[in-house]
């Protein structure tokens, strides 16, 4: 398959565009933050916005991770392990998640990649039908999810002309990825991509495939309406899953699986599917939006619990069979008005979630044969129910001050039956209720043309997950009603300064916590978790860019971030202690990339990306190193034809060949702490686009 790409891409050389007179052009910038460049609301709210069709001319396409990696305050590990979701963690927020993600929320298409529960997977995620992506972090996150950050993904339809498109790519450990899009329309426009990925991984035990399929139709109602109908699928079968490794294991071999991995076959299967419609109207001064949404998700996942840990009466087994279905509306209406005191714009949103789970637990042996499906240890229906009522209103009595201020009003009911129960297993039946108010507010002062200021301050809360409820306490029965959700209090200051040549972002910022959800102990196959007191994480974000010629770029992403315990909390099990890390927090992380960009034909850069080391759990008693690798891209633009556009591209990631850990799994109960990096990587993909 590579020397396919080559060759196919040597052919197309001789008809490149304008090989005697390239012209110069200044590059575009993917990632924007900067108050020059987004509207008011954007700067009050700190969001970040990724141009995602600018980014798939340099990088694979393959996950989440790619389009994250550039934003301040966010860090985006990628596992390298499709039996598990990518690790995304803001300021600190969702990094103790041992698998999918939790405390951001994500939206696709409008529909919540996040379950009512605040449980998040991105599997399903097809990054080769968005169009672009827009990160709010720090306070006003909170009136658009629970938790610290809030991720959007979007298609715009009327972004692109009418275009297919063929993309193909091939790399090491045997990747392979074939995709195919096509898009237009006018009256109504449609959408539709599909995508299908391989490879054998990079460790024994990870190979892995994955299917997606994703189809958009808008259907413009004169010219103030527009229906909207989307529809998207994920098949992801057997993506094996080779697990952490202890420290020891890691150190002597980091492309090994853990041995438990092989013994019992650990794998997960996932399947997706969910549908959308949308209705958008304009009545003068006032937008109307409308949205419906329903989903299931099924995940059969074998884990490698022990024999010995499953006996035990209260066991839920080692094999997971989950049945999610999902649904939720909302309602959203907007209205701008221009009055002697200002310009006004009030918004108005209710929306409701819900989710129905059904989960059965299996031994995952029989007999002495490990890693099949055994007799049933669980069965549990759960359900899940959100209501949000968010106002808000900016006020901008000239161009250089907006003012604005929200609330959310949340509410969470969450209820389980438990239909497995024993003389010895007890009824983990239960119910949980939680209500919260929730204020933010803001300032941003444009200065003059070179320099913005900003401000904001609120608060926001973070509610359990169904699976942090399940159990009261280590081995004990019944749903943990006690446990409370993590409430905090923000602050953050930003200024902005420069033009388009260079600029430069900086934020700082402090988070307070109460009741923070630590983990309590894992015994006789139950996990459960309680209530920590306090912690603070504070610290400073920088975003700069410099583009010194028409052809050289240099960008430069730095965030240091203190995240702590505040008090001592002696507990059974695992106790907290005042001053220690919070585990899965790197307290620096950079980015340096210098881009090069002759003319519209050629591109290139070369990327360091630094992480420093993580504590590996609330013990603070192992830490995940630090790292920094450095990355190459080369691509090529060519005119094939009369209207066929193709780019080549060639990356070459951690150069060096370091070896490194990449992620980590926080807690963990064995100490298998350790998700390797792969060695050096070479991808080359060919992307043609059809007028």
């Amino acid at each position: 398959m590579a020397a396919f790409l080559l060759y196919t891409a040597a052919l197309l050389a001789p008809e490149c565009l304008d090989c005697a007179a390239p012209p110069r052009a200044r590059m575009p910038a993917v990632i924007v933050s900067d108050s020059r460049k987004l509207d008011r609301l954007a700067v009050v709210d700190n969001a970040t916005r990724i141009d995602v069709v600018e980014l798939r001319q340099f990088k694979p396409g393959l996950d989440l991770v790619e389009a994250l990696a550039e934003v301040p305050g966010l860090v985006a590990r990628d596992r390298f392990n499709f039996a598990q979701d990518t690790q995304i963690s803001v300021r600190g927020f969702g990094a103790r998640s041992a698998f999918g993600v939790r405390g951001v929320r994500i939206e696709y298409d409008g529909i919540p990649a996040t379950a009512a529960d605040g449980q998040s997977q991105v599997g399903h995620l097809n990054m080769e039908a968005v169009t672009g992506v827009e990160v709010v972090r720090g306070p006003f996150a909170a009136l658009y999810g629970n938790g610290g950050a809030y991720i959007r993904l979007d298609r715009d339809l009327s972004a692109t002309d009418a275009a297919s498109r063929l993309s193909v790519g091939a790399g090491s450990d045997q990747q392979a990825r074939v995709s195919v899009a096509s898009r237009g329309g006018n009256a109504l426009r449609y959408d539709v991509s599909a995508n299908h990925f391989r490879t054998d991984g990079h460790r024994a035990h990870s190979a892995a495939q994955r299917s997606l399929l994703d189809a958009r139709v808008e259907h413009v109602l004169g010219e103030n309406g527009r229906l909207s109908y989307s529809v998207s699928y994920q098949d992801q079968p057997q993506s094996l899953d080779p697990q952490g490794l202890t420290r020891i294991q890691f150190e002597r071999d980091p492309g090994a699986s853990s041995p438990s991995a092989t013994a019992f076959n650990t794998r997960k299967s996932a399947t997706q599917r969910q549908l959308g419609i949308g209705y958008r109207h304009n009545f003068g001064a006032t937008q109307f939006e409308a949205l419906s949404y329903g989903g299931q998700r099924q995940i059969e996942q074998f884990l490698s619990v022990p024999v010995g840990a499953q006996r035990a009466a209260t066991s839920g087994g080692g094999v997971i069979d989950l049945k999610r279905d999902f649904s939720g509306w909302g309602v959203r209406a907007v209205r701008e008005t221009a009055h002697s005191f200002g310009d006004l714009r009030l918004s108005a949103e209710w929306r409701a979630e819900l989710l129905d789970e059904a989960r059965l637990g299996y031994e995952n042996f029989v007999g002495n044969q490990l890693g099949v499906r055994g007799v049933l240890r669980r069965d549990e229906d759960n359900r899940a129910r959100v209501n949000d009522a968010i106002l808000r209103a900016d006020w901008s009595p000239n161009p250089s001050w907006t003012a604005s201020a929200g609330v959310r009003r949340n509410r969470s009911e969450y209820r389980s039956a438990d239909r497995f129960i024993t003389p010895a297993n007890p009824d983990d039946s239960g119910r949980y209720d939680s209500a919260a108010w929730l204020p933010v507010a803001g300032i941003h002062y444009r200065v003059n043309a070179y320099l913005d200021l900003r401000a904001a301050g609120g608060r926001s809360h973070e509610t359990p997950t169904l699976a942090e409820l399940a159990y009261r306490s280590a081995g004990d029965g019944g749903f943990n009603a006690e446990l409370k959700p993590t409430r905090a209090r923000q602050w953050e200051l930003g200024a902005s300064l420069g033009d388009v040549d260079a600029s430069v972002e900086v934020t700082v910022f402090r988070i307070d916590s109460e009741d923070e959800i630590v983990a309590l102990s894992t015994q006789g196959g139950r996990s459960s978790f309680r209530n920590a007191g306090g912690t603070r994480r504070q610290g400073i974000e920088f975003a700069g860019d410099w583009s010194w010629s028409d052809t050289w770029r240099l960008r430069a992403v730095l965030s240091y971030l203190d995240a702590r315990y505040g008090k001592d909390e002696p507990a059974q099990g695992l106790a907290i202690v005042a001053g220690r890390r919070i585990p899965g927090i790197a307290a620096r992380q950079a980015l340096l990339e210098l881009l090069w960009r002759p003319d519209q034909n050629w591109s290139g850069a070369l990327e360091l990306r630094a992480l420093d080391d993580s504590a590996a759990s609330d013990r603070n008693d192992d830490r995940v190193p630090g790292y920094a690798a450095l990355n190459l891209r080369l691509n090529r633009a060519f005119q094939w034809r009369d209207h066929r556009v193709v780019t080549a591209q060639l990356r070459v990631d951690n150069l060096l060949d370091q070896s490194y850990s990449a992620s980590l799994i926080v807690n963990d109960a064995n100490q298998r702490y350790f998700e390797p990096a792969p060695g050096r990587r070479i991808w080359l993909g060919l992307d043609m686009r059809f007028q």
